[in-house]
């Protein structure tokens, strides 16, 4: 039997290394404003993250309410992976990146307990940022 970590580790690996579709966001954008093409980018990476549904909704509760909104979370994806980077990040690299600095968040200690799992703070924002979204979600996991 696959142990639960393991699972979520290749479902989230296999989310990031999948390709982008278009998604539009939940709508706290207004709708004259441009859209960014890094956060275009990302919500269309949220969006074929394949997990489950009650995991993205434990993640975005376990954020401060603060962090709980699309354009919150997508602000801070997007600098940690310019962090990530160096700068700029093109859409074609945007799950490498994330990836990293997802690895990188467990060396920094930048970690977020969920329902007893330990994640790091970059997976829990883009699951939490694939609840907002409506991304492909299952209710089995």
């Amino acid at each position: 039997m696959t142990h639960p970590l393991v699972k979520r580790r290749v479902l989230l690996l296999a989310g990031l290394a999948g390709g982008v579709a278009p998604l539009a966001s939940r709508g706290d954008v207004p709708p004259n404003r441009r859209e960014n093409p890094e956060r275009s980018a990302l919500l269309a990476l949220c969006a074929q993250l394949a997990c489950p549904r009650w995991l993205a909704e434990l993640c975005l509760n376990s954020l401060p309410p603060a962090e709980r909104s699309t354009s919150s979370l997508a602000n801070t994806l997007i600098t940690d992976a310019r962090i990530a980077a160096g700068g700029h990040v093109p859409a074609g690299h945007l799950a490498q990146t994330l990836r990293e600095r997802s690895r990188d968040d467990f060396g920094a200690g930048r970690l977020a307990i969920v329902d007893g799992w330990i994640l790091s703070l970059t997976e829990t924002r883009l699951y939490a940022l694939a609840a907002l979204t409506g991304a492909r979600q299952s209710d089995v996991g």
